[in-house]
């Protein structure tokens, strides 16, 4: 039996069905769907999302990208996304787990990060790739471990900053510069961070430019290629986001609308519709009878 079967099936023992998954481990998540589901609007923290079967899609800004079975996604900033699984059925759901990355321990390793190439310019924050297979074993033991908390209280943790290391070591550029303070991504990621905190105020980005000491347009260009979004998109995502899931618990319209910072209904209507192809009405109506594989995160 091949490690990816073996994780697919410890994913599958310890789901078994649809829906997305909290574990024994604080940051590990599993997800399981056995239909292909709709957009799902959701925010990734920093993150690996490893599939073990079917395939998926995920979109962020100008960022769109489709990976499936023996593939993971890396993301080193949060990341307002669209996710779908556009590969899954019965006999063979999609089956996923979604790794949060601890950033403080992530930069314990900057020292052994690649030095090319990492300084001036913002990597890409949402991009897939192979995992080794030393990799994809250390996902294997850990998804092990989840069904032996006493283990996992000792190993698990080991496993976490082997995950650590390869994705700042081999992986992925942008978690590898994300490690090191000076470097463009790690003072945008910062920024996305510090945007999302501050989603509401509109003075925000003013603010992030002058604690970086970049200019507007030099900040609007690496957060673009970080994030896929202009910082005012991604705020304006993050709002709507809020609302939606206000809405989506029984708010007003203009309740929702007046909370994340919309200066009047008929605006954000338009901003809503533009952004989840749906009223606000009909949207929460929906939400509220999804099946659990659809609320994602």
């Amino acid at each position: 039996m091949t490690i990816l079967k073996e994780i697919a099936e410890s994913i599958e023992a310890s789901t078994g069905v649809d829906g997305s998954f909290s574990t024994s481990m604080e940051r590990v998540f599993l997800l399981r769907s056995s239909q292909p589901t709709g957009p799902i609007y959701t925010v990734y923290e920093p993150s690996i999302c490893f599939v073990a079967q079917g395939r998926k899609l995920v979109e962020s800004g100008c960022y769109r990208l489709i990976y499936g079975a023996g593939a993971a996604l890396a993301v080193a900033s949060p990341l307002p996304v669209t996710g779908q699984v556009i590969e899954a059925s019965r006999n063979a759901p999609f089956l996923g787990v979604r790794i949060e990355l601890d950033l403080d321990l992530l930069r314990g390793f900057h020292s052994l990060t690649p030095r090319k190439a990492r300084r001036n310019h913002a990597a890409s924050g949402l991009t897939t790739f192979r995992p080794s297979q030393r990799l994809e074993n250390t996902i294997h033991r850990l998804l092990r471990l989840l069904d032996n908390p006493e283990e996992m209280k000792v190993l698990g943790p080991l496993a976490e900053l082997e995950i650590l290391y390869h994705m700042a070591t081999n992986s992925s550029p942008a978690l590898g510069q994300l490690a090191v303070p000076d470097t463009a991504t790690a003072r945008t990621a910062w920024a996305a961070h510090y945007l999302r905190v501050h989603w509401r105020e509109a003075e925000a980005l003013s603010t992030v430019s002058e604690r970086l000491q970049m200019t507007e347009r030099s900040l609007k260009t690496n957060f673009v290629a970080l994030t896929g979004h202009e910082p005012a998109g991604y705020q304006k995502h993050l709002r709507l986001q809020e609302a939606r899931r206000l809405l989506s618990l029984g708010a007003p319209l203009l309740a929702a609308a007046a909370s994340t910072g919309f200066a009047n209904a008929r605006t954000f209507q338009a901003e809503y519709e533009s952004t989840f192809h749906a009223s606000p009405a009909v949207d929460a109506a929906r939400l509220r009878q999804l099946f659990p594989a659809e609320l994602e995160e």
